[in-house]
């Protein structure tokens, strides 16, 4: 049996989501390729802020927004299990330290 926390998904859950967001990440690529134009600029031109497409650069804020709050819903996550089991431990670290303590004594 394994105990979850709240808002903790199964690894079966997590793997059919990153199924599903492969799936929609190679058909959204599958269709820009399709729309991509071979373009007469001379290899290793950089493009510049203005040629790249204000819907592009908005997509990308959006991204960056969305990767920066699950970035900190993990650390939140990963504190909280480490907290969780600080505390499943600490009656084992009394104990041994108890132990130490009985056999210095001998």
């Amino acid at each position: 049996m394994m105990l979850q926390h709240p808002g903790q998904v199964s690894a079966s859950e997590e793997e059919l989501r990153f199924a599903i967001q492969n799936k929609h990440l190679c058909h959204r690529m599958s269709s820009a390729l399709e729309s991509v134009t071979v373009s007469d600029r001379p290899l290793g031109v950089s493009i510049t802020k203005a040629e790249v497409a204000p819907e592009e650069d908005e997509r990308k804020k959006r991204r960056r927004e969305r990767n920066k709050i699950a970035a900190a819903k993990c650390r939140n996550k990963k504190k909280e299990k480490t907290e969780c089991l600080q505390k499943l431990l600490r009656p084992f670290w009394v104990q041994k330290t108890c132990i130490w303590a009985v056999d210095s004594c001998k």
